[in-house]
């Protein structure tokens, strides 16, 4: 498994160095599809949190910003980075198609065997738990994506 998403992430970064696109800091590349509209785009890797001056940051560390307003949402999306919304429709699709398009993220090692890794979904604890730095902890680790920076040019999505 690990040689299989080493190589995934080499062809990532392969076509991100010949298109020109570099994520910000604290967010992933997501390819695009075109059968949602979508073009190439960065995402939050965590959930967006507050980082105390109400600026929303892509960090491992704290729990994920709740209790902010739509209206707000969009704003301190838009301030996030040069490009920044908040996730389309289409986008969260694409991230979901992706997500479903991944034999690692299926219990039985291919894509439509098994269940869909879920993460913290049985409020047991009864509190969100920290997500995981560790890239290669796979579904044990926390899996969200608020924001999205539009690439070549995310919590925000930008474009």
């Amino acid at each position: 498994m690990q040689s299989d998403l080493a190589q995934w992430k080499r062809a990532a970064d392969v076509h991100k160095t010949r298109n020109s696109i570099e994520c910000p800091v604290g967010y992933v590349f997501v390819y695009g599809n075109s059968t949602l509209g979508t073009s190439e785009f960065c995402v939050m890797k965590y959930e967006a949190k507050n980082d105390g001056s109400g600026n929303a940051v892509s960090t491992a560390a704290g729990t994920p910003w709740v209790s902010i307003s739509q209206t707000n949402a969009i704003a301190v999306a838009a301030a996030a980075c040069s490009g920044c919304h908040l996730l389309t429709e289409a986008e969260w699709m694409t991230l979901a198609a992706d997500v479903l398009s991944v034999k690692h993220n299926w219990s039985g090692g291919a894509v439509g065997s098994g269940h869909i890794y879920q993460g913290h979904v049985n409020n047991n604890p009864a509190s969100s738990l920290a997500a995981s730095t560790n890239d290669s902890q796979g579904c044990s680790a926390s899996r969200a994506a608020p924001a999205r920076h539009q690439a070549p040019t995310a919590p925000a999505s930008c474009g």
